[in-house]
């Protein structure tokens, strides 16, 4: 049996759980928490997911890692060496 997570479209290409989320929850109009425990994720995750899709349209997750501290350092940077 092949993992939930590395399921095979008719097209050959996979589709990550972030996608059937999405597509169980827009097309089927099943609820974020019964799509997420259908597919075996956390309710955040299925909620992140259509937030995102909402909001972008993409269903593939955010990015993950990155600079995340310097933005906020550089904003006060006149303050500090005035």
């Amino acid at each position: 049996m092949i993992p939930a997570a590395r399921r095979r479209r008719r097209d050959g290409a996979f589709r990550g759980s972030s996608q059937r989320v999405v597509e169980a929850v827009v097309r089927e109009g099943m609820s974020r928490n019964a799509a997420a425990k259908r597919f075996g994720v956390s309710i955040a995750s299925a909620v992140r997911w259509l937030q995102r899709f909402a909001g972008t349209g993409e269903i593939s997750p955010a990015p993950t890692g990155g600079d995340r501290r310097s933005g906020r350092i550089e904003a006060h940077r006149d303050y500090c060496w005035a």
